[in-house]
């Protein structure tokens, strides 16, 4: 859809500017997504690979070091 609208906007000389979403937002749509089976499975790994680390660290901080693209 977006190659269409830039495509249809450049053949159509018009001025074009192409912007990226805010990774706030993304991982916000993300998290949207997910079912609660998945996010079952996302702690679950969560916990497991806490496990492996020699130094405790949060679960938020966990999270967000093995998960970045969701949380």
């Amino acid at each position: 859809m977006i190659n269409k609208a830039l495509y249809t906007g450049v053949m159509g000389k018009h001025k074009v500017m192409l912007g990226d979403m805010p990774e706030n937002l993304l991982r916000l749509i993300l998290g949207n997504h997910v079912n609660i089976e998945e996010m079952r499975d996302l702690f679950k790994y969560v916990l497991t690979s806490m496990k492996n680390l020699k130094e405790p660290i949060s679960i938020k901080e966990a999270s967000i070091n093995f998960l970045p693209h969701i949380f």
